[in-house]
């Protein structure tokens, strides 16, 4: 078998030419597809190519337990009838119709449970002053023009409060970089549109380990207004600059990993994974960039025209481009409270991995 250069991609060894120019027009919904994969973006974007989910069409045998995957959708189902008014009695007794739980007993143990869980979320994002029904605060459309003729529209999510607005989110998944990524992305859009409210972003979800909740609240860093305009303006042409490259190649950037690499923490098992599929092992990935290992996909030089930064890799260069933007606009605070690293001020600058 032939070697194929090391980082080279599978699919797409160069980029491709731009796409005819036309107008200057990126939605909000098109850079979050994006920021939740860059590689899609390219398959799907660009090729029309869409690989089909791993889920099997559901047959007629009767459910006697919930698989995680099933006890997750059921949730979420929870979640949107709560935050649409409906009780959870209303919500059993839709999933009993749908037979999306067991029978008899076994369904009143798990609607209880995923009940339960569901409660403890939706506490705690009352609890941080979230308008759980969505009633309080509706959601924004914004209209920005970028440096260099970009226009950004959308629809902003509310669920904030009168005191502090913003988008506000409540999903039964583990903390993951896509939420960090889609905060920072609609919070950005807020203060560029208007930086003078206090805005902020708040997801709440299941913690990262046992039964309980985690909120990730976001906030802009800086406290003067046009600071923060200046700063959500940049975060801004970032993403919609690493959305164009991507429609043009499958770059080497994604949510997890990227964020490992720009954190300096990035390990091989982060990258595959022998129980738990990681982003290494997606069939988009591996469609892309075959087979290679993530020393492989970090050995891979940076090429000329690539994002500027000090970084030698494609992986690191794309890494530490968007998350620096990303964190030099907002910061995580715990409880209301900026955590340690962000009362400091700036954030501190991740260790530049190795090329």
């Amino acid at each position: 078998r032939r070697a194929r250069p090391v980082g080279a991609a599978a699919l797409c060894p160069g980029a491709l030419a731009p796409e005819p120019a036309g107008t200057p027009v990126v939605t909000l919904a098109e850079l979050a597809r994006f920021l939740r994969s860059p590689v899609g973006t390219f398959l799907a974007g660009r090729l029309g190519v869409r690989i089909p989910g791993a889920d099997a069409p559901r047959g007629d045998d009767i459910e006697t337990s919930l698989t995680g995957l099933e006890r997750w959708r059921s949730a979420e189902r929870l979640v949107r009838a709560v935050r649409s008014g409906h009780r959870a009695e209303d919500w059993a007794r839709h999933e009993r119709a749908l037979g999306a739980i067991p029978p008899g007993g076994l369904g009143d143990l798990a609607t209880g449970s995923i009940a339960s869980a569901v409660g403890t979320l939706v506490a705690l994002a009352e609890s941080l002053g979230c308008d759980v029904l969505g009633s309080a605060e509706p959601s924004a459309e914004v209209d920005i023009w970028l440096e260099g003729g970009t226009r950004v529209v959308g629809t902003v999510p509310g669920g904030g409060s009168p005191e502090r607005p913003g988008p506000a989110s409540v999903t039964c998944t583990r903390p993951q970089p896509t939420h960090h990524l889609r905060d920072a992305l609609d919070l950005a859009a807020l203060v560029a549109a208007d930086p003078a409210p206090s805005w902020r972003s708040v997801t709440v979800r299941r913690a990262d380990r046992g039964e309980g909740a985690d909120a990730l609240v976001l906030e802009p860093v800086d406290d003067e207004p046009e600071l923060r305009r200046a700063a959500a303006a940049r975060l801004l042409e970032v993403v919609v600059d690493c959305y164009r490259r991507a429609l043009r190649e499958p770059v080497p950037l994604w949510p997890r990993i990227s964020r490992a690499i720009y954190e300096g923490r990035a390990r091989e098992s982060d990258w595959r994974g022998r129980i738990d599929p990681r982003e290494g092992d997606d069939a988009r990935t591996r469609l892309a960039f075959g087979t290679l290992s993530l020393a492989e996909i970090r050995s891979a030089p940076a090429r000329a025209g690539d994002p500027p930064g000090s970084a030698v890799g494609r992986a690191d260069r794309f890494a530490h481009y968007l998350w620096e933007a990303v964190d030099s606009f907002a910061h995580p605070v715990a409880s209301g409270a900026p955590t340690a690293r962000a009362a400091r001020g700036r954030p501190e600058r991740a260790p530049r991995g190795a090329g």
